[in-house]
């Protein structure tokens, strides 16, 4: 093993980390700054560590109270809406979207509802599909079939999941570090968020309509800071 060392005024030849430590009169008077320097850089990590799960839960709250009322789906980004639903130009929106396209599920009571991966799946079980052929795009997919009737309601205009149930609304928030999330909903169900990658979107909560920006989760952190 080699060690890096330096000489000194008077000659000697210190190991270079004994060096940074000991002044030249021999006196540890260095040490109790290095160790105030190492403490403070502990504490300003551990305060990076929790500020992207602080901003998510931030981002999140607003939709605390309200109700999961819409689902809907383009390619495989999956769209659920919250809250008051109102007509616009082109279809229906509710008080806040949510775009994800980074792994999800729902849980419920008994297990997993459905989630991410069910979009590639046939509705039923012992269906005989051809890889080659069969695509969620033109064909039902159990991702889709388990969305409708867990919110038991479909729009057929707008191709449209509605939720005509007393239940599915936000209780609570969580988040962690990483861009995960998870929304604790009424009934005994969670919306869970976790990214998977290092590069695309995951994830981003808007005001359908408005002009204030979106809070976006791309790679696992956030691109931007803005309060809805």
């Amino acid at each position: 093993m080699s060690v890096t060392t330096m000489s000194t005024p008077s000659g000697e030849t210190r190991p270079l980390a004994l060096s940074l430590l000991r002044t030249e009169g021999g006196c540890d008077q260095f040490l109790p700054r290095f160790l105030f320097l190492t403490a403070a850089f502990v504490i300003h990590s551990w305060t990076l560590m929790g500020r992207l799960a602080d901003q998510i839960v931030r981002q999140l709250e607003p939709l605390i109270g309200f109700q999961l009322t819409l689902a809907r789906r383009a390619a495989d980004l999956r769209n659920f809406q919250f809250g008051q639903v109102r007509e616009v130009e082109g279809g229906t929106v509710g008080e806040f979207a949510l775009h994800i396209q980074c792994p999800w599920r729902i849980e419920g009571p008994l297990g997993i509802v459905t989630g991410h991966c069910d979009l590639w799946e046939p509705v039923q079980p012992d269906d005989r599909v051809d890889p080659a052929t069969w695509a969620y795009k033109q064909s039902e997919n159990l991702q889709d079939a388990r969305v409708h009737a867990l919110l038991g309601g479909h729009d057929s205009n707008t191709r449209t999941a509605v939720n005509e149930r007393d239940q599915l609304v936000v209780e609570a928030v969580h988040a962690d570090d990483c861009g995960g999330a998870a929304l604790r909903l009424s009934g005994g169900y969670r919306l869970v968020l976790f990214p998977a990658g290092t590069r695309s979107e995951d994830w981003r909560i808007f005001r359908p309509n408005g002009d204030q920006p979106h809070f976006v989760i791309a790679g696992g952190k956030g691109e931007s800071p803005e309060v809805l």
